[in-house]
């Protein structure tokens, strides 16, 4: 297994090492870890990571997320009756979710060279913390995105406006994601630690 996770490694930083250079301050930081990470601020990148692969373990966790709040209005609402047309609605609903869950969980597998039916919830991701980064105009938050698959540990830096695009995005591929809070966009107060420390929440 160790072997296959280094070949795969191996590949993506072949295919994605020389495609960023270093201007400035960078909009994202990256550091591959298998440990937590320390409370300063982020270490410079280890290595690229591809966004497609980091995208699809997003749009897994979503998947998940999406399910779990689905059971949980069934269970408060075991008493409404469903019409036969909802019915069918609804399990179809469910089989192209689970379809795309399997897909993803499919694809995490062979990169890993693991079983996918040995495997429980085998991708999380949360939002541990955020920090202070650039100086003057450009001083600014970056949220800390932690990635966990199987025993490997991804630490990704974003900041606020690449999470609204996530959302818009998501937003087009599952419609129930719009129903969720998203924090909203601020013109003043965006470094307020308060307002930052909110979001951090909301995010997660």
């Amino acid at each position: 297994l160790d072997q296959k996770i280094q070949q795969l490694k191996q590949k993506i930083y072949e295919g994605d090492g020389a495609q960023k250079g270093n201007h400035g301050i960078l909009d994202e930081r990256l550091c591959h870890s298998t440990t937590p990470t320390s409370p300063t601020k982020p270490q410079p990148p280890a290595a690229p990571l591809v966004d497609d692969r980091i995208n699809a373990f997003i749009e897994q966790e979503v998947q998940r997320r999406l399910q779990n709040i689905h059971h949980k209005a069934e269970d408060n609402d075991v008493s409404t009756s469903w019409s036969t047309e909802s019915f069918k609605d609804n399990e179809r609903h469910n089989n192209s979710t689970s379809q795309r869950k399997l897909k993803y969980e499919r694809m995490v597998c062979r990169s890993l060279g693991a079983n996918p039916d040995d495997l429980k919830d085998p991708i999380k991701i949360s939002i541990p913390r955020y920090v202070l980064c650039g100086q003057g105009k450009d001083e600014h938050y970056e949220f800390e995105i932690k990635i966990t698959v199987l025993d490997e540990t991804w630490t990704v830096f974003r900041r606020y406006s690449r999470f609204r695009e996530l959302h818009k995005t998501l937003k087009l591929k599952f419609p129930e994601v719009a129903t969720l809070e998203f924090p909203p966009k601020k013109l003043f107060g965006n470094k307020d630690e308060r307002v930052i420390a909110e979001r951090r929440c909301h995010l997660e």
